[in-house]
């Protein structure tokens, strides 16, 4: 199996956690919330996949092995 696709789990953990707080718990979710949950989405979509983005042949981290 590729390791793009079980890096998946790394974006799907945040929202189902979320979701099962308000599923399970009843935990009130402002805007705030959801748009703190985006970010962080981002972010770590941002450092699975970056390395298709065009314009990182410039960024030396992608070029990097992994940690």
């Amino acid at each position: 199996m590729q390791a793009e696709r079980v890096a998946l789990i790394t974006l799907i953990t945040p929202i189902s956690a979320l979701l099962l707080g308000i599923w399970l718990n009843d935990e009130a979710v402002s805007q705030r919330i959801w748009l703190g949950a985006a970010l962080v989405i981002s972010g770590l979509a941002l450092y699975e996949y970056g390395k298709y983005l065009p314009w990182s042949k410039h960024w030396k981290r992608w070029r990097q092995s992994p940690l």
